[in-house]
């Protein structure tokens, strides 16, 4: 019987760069479910991010804050109920 598991990848830089250590691990989680998405922009619910981290509304509006004052993401609300969430690359100290 084969057994197949599926994992979100962390980048390294998040926990090493001291640049990312104000992040919190709910904003470092959120940021390895949106690298998941394949299609750009991503338009995933607040409330579905909620579920699958397990977090409370606070919690995720602190995570997209955090992620965003450090230039990890920027988003674009649109007209209607939804905001396009887009990444931008992690990036190091050199």
């Amino acid at each position: 019987m084969e057994k197949s598991n599926q994992f979100y990848n962390i980048p390294k830089i998040l926990f090493k760069d001291p640049k990312y250590n104000h992040l919190s691990s709910d904003a470092k989680l959120l940021y390895s479910l949106l690298l998941d998405y394949v299609e750009t922009p991503i338009i995933i619910p607040r409330v579905s991010v909620q579920e699958i981290l397990n977090i409370t509304p606070r919690m995720c509006c602190k995570a997209f804050k955090d992620l965003r004052e450090s230039n990890l993401i920027h988003e674009i609300k649109q007209c209607g109920s939804y905001t396009e969430i887009y990444l931008n690359e992690t990036k190091g100290e050199n």
